[in-house]
């Protein structure tokens, strides 16, 4: 999405799987993102149980390059016969669009055949995208 004045907003989704670390380097490479994942992330400072060392990275992703973690600390990873909650799922955002996060939720009275909660935030950017492609004439 191109924000103007040569400024691009970045939306995507990351999936990093429990044995890969993040790459700290990747996250320097865009200023202005939405992430949206499971990074099997797991630090105290974003309300989780336990930690790991892509917690450590989160935490200086967050601290260093000023990024903020959308979640209201209510889990999102449930393995339901050991009544074990942790929080994997989140979203990740630059934090000068930290104002423009209206709502974020936990879907987890979803019926999933998934130990993870879908996640979902609302996102007020006061600009109406343009389908350029419905645009276009065609002449037969």
């Amino acid at each position: 999405m191109n924000l103007g004045k040569n400024s691009e907003l970045f939306v995507f989704n990351l999936y990093n799987p429990p044995n890969v670390l993040l790459n700290f380097e990747f996250f320097k490479t865009s200023r202005i993102f939405i992430l949206g994942g499971n990074l099997n992330a797991r630090t105290k400072q974003i309300g989780c149980v336990g930690e790991n060392e892509n917690g450590i990275i989160l935490e200086r992703i967050i601290n260093e390059l000023d990024f903020s973690v959308i979640n209201d600390k209510r889990p999102t990873f449930n393995i339901f016969n050991n009544n074990y909650f942790e929080i994997l799922d989140l979203f990740l955002v630059s934090s000068s669009l930290i104002d423009k996060i209206t709502d974020f939720s936990v879907l987890n009275s979803q019926d999933m055949t998934s130990d993870h909660f879908p996640i979902e935030a609302s996102i007020s950017m006061g600009y109406q995208l343009e389908n350029k492609s419905a645009a276009k004439r065609f002449k037969l």
